[in-house]
Order: C-alpha cells, then sequence, then structure tokens
C-alpha cells in the first residue's frame, strides 16, 4: 500500500512538473504581436521575403524615343525599351544608343515591369501592355504609345517605371517621373479651321445680313478712296477762244 502512495506521489510530481515546463516554453515562445513596440511575426516574415527578393533583382536600363516635335493634327510614336542587365556592379557604365535617350538610374529587372505614361496637352494611346516580364539577362521588352495634339504649344509627357514583386501588385522600386518636353506647331489648316470657327462664331452672333450689310458699306469706301480728286476750279466752264480783231 505504502508502494502504491509512493508511486502516486512521483506521478503527480512528474505532472505538476510537466505543466511548469509547458507554460515557461509557452512564455519564452516569439511575440506573435501582442509585446510592445515588436510586429506581428507575420509581417517580419513578410519583410524578410521581400528583402530577398529585391536581392535577387538584376539590374537594368532604360532607354526611350520621343519626338522633340509635333505638328498639329499628325501623328507620332514614343517608344521606350527595357534590358536586363544580369547583376553587373553599380559603377558599370550604361551604353550609349544612337537617336535613344538612356534613363542614367539602375530600373530593377528580374520581375514584372510596368511603364506608364501620363500627359498634358497630348493625347497618348498606349498600344501595349502596362506590365510585361523583364526575366532573363540579355533580355528586351519594349512599350509604345500613339501621339497626337490638336493645339499649338508645349506638351509634356512623364514616364514611371515600377518593378513588382513576383506577380503581385506589391512595388520594389519605382522610378522619379522622367520628363520629356514635345513642342507642338500649329499647321495652315490650323489656323484655316481657326479662322472659320471664329467666322461662323461671329455669323451666330451678329447674323449673316448684318455681315453682308457691312461688307457693303466697307466696300463703297473704299471705291469712294479710289476715286480721284476733283481740282480747284474743275467746276468752271472752259473760256472762249478769244475773237479776231
Amino acid at each position: 500500500m505504502g508502494h502504491r502512495t509512493a508511486n502516486g506521489a512521483t506521478a503527480a510530481l512528474l505532472v505538476v512538473i510537466g505543466l511548469g515546463l509547458a507554460l515557461s516554453a509557452c512564455g519564452s515562445a516569439p511575440n506573435s504581436g501582442s509585446g510592445e513596440g515588436q510586429p506581428p511575426l507575420s509581417q517580419r516574415l513578410f519583410r524578410v521575403h521581400l528583402l530577398a527578393d529585391d536581392k535577387a533583382l538584376d539590374r537594368g536600363m532604360l532607354k526611350y524615343q520621343a519626338p522633340r516635335s509635333l505638328a498639329t493634327g499628325a501623328g507620332a510614336v514614343l517608344t521606350v525599351q527595357v534590358t536586363n542587365l544580369g547583376r553587373h556592379p553599380e559603377s558599370s557604365a550604361l551604353p550609349r544608343y544612337h537617336g535613344w535617350v538612356v534613363y542614367p538610374d539602375d530600373v530593377p529587372t528580374g520581375a514584372i515591369l510596368g511603364v506608364r505614361a501620363s500627359c498634358s496637352d497630348l493625347a497618348c494611346a498606349a498600344q501595349s501592355a502596362t506590365r510585361q516580364s523583364v526575366l532573363v539577362p540579355g533580355e528586351s521588352v519594349g512599350w509604345s504609345w500613339q501621339l497626337s495634339a490638336q493645339a499649338p504649344g508645349t506638351a509634356h509627357i512623364w514616364l514611371v517605371a515600377t518593378t513588382y514583386d513576383q506577380n503581385s501588385n506589391i512595388s520594389l522600386h519605382e522610378t522619379q517621373p522622367i520628363e520629356i518636353t514635345v513642342v507642338v506647331t500649329a499647321t495652315p489648316g490650323y489656323w484655316a479651321t481657326k479662322i472659320g470657327n471664329v467666322m461662323k462664331a461671329v455669323i451666330g452672333l451678329v447674323g449673316f445680313g448684318a455681315l453682308v450689310t457691312a461688307a457693303g458699306w466697307i466696300w463703297r469706301r473704299l471705291r469712294k478712296k479710289k476715286q480721284p480728286a476733283s481740282g480747284p476750279g474743275s467746276d468752271d466752264k472752259t473760256p472762249a477762244a478769244p475773237s479776231s480783231a
């Protein structure tokens, strides 16, 4: 009987010790977000994954071709190309291309890349998908927009390239807006249209009859100015020839 009592006491002691160890383990487990100043574990893991994805990116080069000037009513094309340069040192110089403007900063590739164009005083119609993959070193992907303008002046285009994390909407890198200036010039057809619109507005305001009357008055005034002025004494009669003595 005494032996059984001792065994029971030992078993109870072991249970108490086990509960104590379990509670101690729970107390020392990583903070799940309830502690002061510590982000949730899921957020910390998410940040680690983002940093790893960012470190795995390749360098990239963006270049573009854009018209310096554009006539009203005419069209032109804006072309952007991004090339995966691989993992070159940051100090490696970017190549030059005739007819292209090379963006001097790194545009990270090896992921999904989006290029957007925002235009002011200019119509920009996209001719390619905004988001495209630029994954392999040496690979080049292009974007293009059809440009048109209806009024003369100075138009502006802003390009922004965004590198996304895998196939999500999470941005790993985004360039500063790349500004492009286009001078829009007026054609003779543009001015003819403007004059025609002004004439339509005037006719609608005063009426066609009033314009005809005004035109007739101006015409009569011009004819009077063109007639030679009469000299002094022009109304006197011609003197008779002197009679012979």
